[in-house]
């Protein structure tokens, strides 16, 4: 299995401690990635006084219904790329940061605009979609 780096990049400042975690979980408030694919995970599992939010409240209990593939689209949104996602049975699209789809190597996704919760196949990662940025069923991404 691959292992990623997490680069100072995605890490969160404003919160006080750049990742929250829980035994399965790291994230940054935008994605979850599972601890295991995560090298030196340990290393951003900060001790803090900080509240850690439930992150399994996220995490689908099962597989989401509809696959989105990776397009060549890339817009420009205010200060990042996003990477344009394609629902192949609905047309729905869906955009994602381009620095977490290209570090981490997502070509395909599922979830479903309505419940906002995108993940890989093997749910190690989970994602946000970006909003409002101008996308077929945009008032659902």
């Amino acid at each position: 299995m691959k292992q990623f780096v997490l680069p100072k990049k995605f890490e969160d400042r404003g919160r006080g401690v750049p990742f929250f975690y829980n035994d399965q979980y790291l994230s940054n408030g935008k994605f979850l990635i599972k601890k295991d694919i995560v090298k030196d995970s340990y290393k951003h599992c900060m001790p803090t006084t900080i509240n850690m939010p439930d992150l399994n409240r996220v995490v689908p209990t099962e597989l989401p219904p509809k696959r989105y593939i990776k397009t060549y689209r890339l817009l420009d949104h205010e200060a990042f790329f996003v990477r344009v996602f394609i629902c192949i049975e609905t047309g729905e699209e869906a955009g994602f940061c381009e620095d977490f789809v290209s570090h981490f190597e997502i070509n395909e996704l599922f979830g479903d605009c309505s419940t906002n919760v995108f993940c890989t196949e093997t749910m190690s990662f989970i994602v946000m979609p970006c909003r409002h940025v101008g996308l077929k069923q945009d008032g659902a991404v």
